[in-house]
């Protein structure tokens, strides 16, 4: 008997067109259920109202929110995840919250990821100063994604830019990750703590969260196809820091 496992996911890395097709719709479906819950976040409303919005959105196109709520919150202090269900859902939002929006879903099986920043009334010098090298280290990791191209010196490049724009990378998560069945579908083991070689028609995000301990949690990411120039973006949402009331 041997465990043909990681030989199916290695095989499975690189997608066909009828399941691109399948994550092009799961990421569509994901974004207007991300768009409806951000429409939710005001100083003084409730994080369960922002919750239910995605969900409902989900259900309204047959798909499904990943785990119990489909989307993982940090706002206040540290930025970080919130996972505590009942915290969450008695949670209200206060003017100067960062709101990171990651929206995890499934539809007919196959997974969509993207992320999201919003912040509760105007955003300050320092979120807005972290925001925009977030956006500028997605950019350029995105720009250098291409077949032939190894992840983890993507992911080392794009510390080396965050660091020359005076932030600190140990406070930052960059790391690529393939989508598609799983989440987190890597073809083997060894790509989870070192990486791979991207190859065409692999669909993939990078993740771009810094946790700054007055600004709060800034994440951003989207689902790309690699193509043989480069990448398609799955989702047509811009990238803009979300203002809410």
């Amino acid at each position: 008997m041997v465990d043909a496992r990681w030989v199916f996911r290695r095989i499975r890395l690189v997608k066909t067109e009828a399941e691109i097709a399948l994550l092009q719709r799961a990421a569509a479906i994901n974004e207007a259920a991300l768009l409806r819950a951000s429409k939710y976040i005001a100083a003084g409303a409730s994080w369960s109202e922002m919750i239910d919005a995605f969900r409902a959105t989900l259900a309204s196109h047959a798909a499904k929110p990943a785990g119990e709520r489909g989307m993982l919150f940090g706002a206040g202090p540290d930025g970080s995840f919130v996972l505590d269900h009942e915290y969450a859902a008695g949670k209200r939002f206060a003017v100067g919250d960062s709101v990171v929006l990651d929206a995890i879903s499934t539809y007919r099986l196959y997974h969509a990821d993207m992320a999201r920043t919003a912040v509760v009334g105007e955003p300050s010098a320092r979120q807005s100063a972290i925001f925009d090298a977030v956006v500028d280290v997605l950019n350029e990791a995105e720009q250098a994604l291409r077949p032939g191209a190894h992840t983890r010196a993507l992911e080392q490049t794009a510390a080396a830019l965050l660091e020359r724009r005076g932030l600190e990378p140990g406070l930052a998560t960059l790391v690529f990750h393939p989508i598609g069945l799983n989440v987190f579908d890597y073809g083997s083991p060894e790509a989870i703590a070192g990486g791979w070689t991207v190859e065409p028609d692999t669909v993939m995000n990078f993740e771009v969260f810094y946790r700054d301990p007055e600004a709060g949690g800034i994440h951003l990411e989207d689902s790309v196809r690699v193509t043989g120039g480069g990448h398609d973006r799955l989702s047509s949402l811009g990238r803009e820091l979300i203002v809410a009331g």
